[in-house]
């Protein structure tokens, strides 16, 4: 099955095993709030505006937001592009 998201939503596959991310690490306290993952879809934006992120963005967003699924073994969260907090590059 395959999700395609619609306006400025975005499809993030959830990836919450990492505790360090390239050189920075992230402390229990800041994990138990946040969710980690990879971008794997984008909507096309709402009225011709940009999203700020791309697939394969490696993005902190909150906990419980959006909306969860289980597809197969994967667990991905739909949810608005400003739900995420950032973008970990490494």
């Amino acid at each position: 099955m395959q999700l395609i998201p619609l306006g400025d939503r975005v499809i993030i596959k959830e990836d919450n095993q990492e505790e360090k991310t390239g050189l920075f690490y992230i402390p229990e306290t800041y994990r138990k709030n946040t969710n980690q993952g990879v971008v794997t879809a984008i909507g096309p934006g709402i009225d011709g505006q940009k999203i700020n992120v791309s697939v394969g963005d490696r993005v902190l967003f909150q906990k419980n937001t959006g909306q969860r699924y289980e597809l197969g073994t994967e667990i991905v969260t739909v949810l608005d592009e400003m739900d995420i907090i950032c973008i970990v590059r490494e």
